[in-house]
């Protein structure tokens, strides 16, 4: 499966930011050009305002448990996964 790091790609496009891919977060269909980053964690144009505000919440209530969570990729439950 073709990826740019732990986004996994669908279709290619010759231009790199037009590629569709999969976001790592939620799972929808985005340009790669669209795709951000919260807190490192990859997500679309779709989830930003969801995912920024879980991040934030999490790191309010506590911080050990987003650490937890972003080393467990539990926010990117999407993500490109080495095949073992």
């Amino acid at each position: 499966m073709l990826h740019y790091g732990r986004i996994k790609v669908i279709l290619e496009n010759e231009d790199e930011f037009l590629s569709k891919c999969i976001c790592p977060h939620c799972g929808a269909e985005a340009l790669y050009g669209d795709m951000m980053t919260v807190s490192g964690i990859h997500n679309c144009p779709k989830c930003n305002k969801e995912l920024n505000l879980q991040i934030e919440n999490d790191k309010k209530i506590d911080y050990n448990v987003y650490v937890r969570k972003a080393n467990n990729f539990e926010y990117e439950p999407y993500r490109y996964k080495e095949e073992k």
